[in-house]
């Protein structure tokens, strides 16, 4: 799922154009400093956290009451699996799953 994500370098070029291109960098319309836009990248990142709570949240309810062929707690336990692993790097925070993407007994289990 990770690999699905946009990169943080295709970000900030997607964000300094945003910048440019609405006359936002720092109201001057010139182009922004690469130090502004990680700023800005930074910031936003940490709203993927919402998303993957939100779509875990989705994927769990879902497979209760679709009738649809999906794997529903599957999609659901890797966007859950993403806000773990994102967290720490993005909130300074500490992690509760190891690097091979296991979780340290701390997460109940959808099976």
């Amino acid at each position: 799922m990770e690999d699905n994500l946009p990169s943080t370098v295709l970000d900030g070029t997607v964000v300094g154009i945003k910048f440019v291109a609405t006359g936002n960098s720092l109201h001057t319309g010139n182009k922004p400093s690469n130090a502004k836009v990680n700023q800005l990248v930074k910031a936003a990142e940490k709203y993927t956290l919402a998303n993957h709570l939100f779509w875990g949240l989705w994927g769990l309810i879902s497979s209760y009451v679709n009738k649809i062929d999906f794997d529903y707690k599957e999609y659901g336990r890797q966007r859950f699996q993403q806000y773990w692993i994102r967290k720490p790097s993005l909130l300074d925070s500490p992690s509760i799953i190891s690097l091979d993407e296991t979780v340290n007994g701390l997460l109940p289990s959808f099976t």
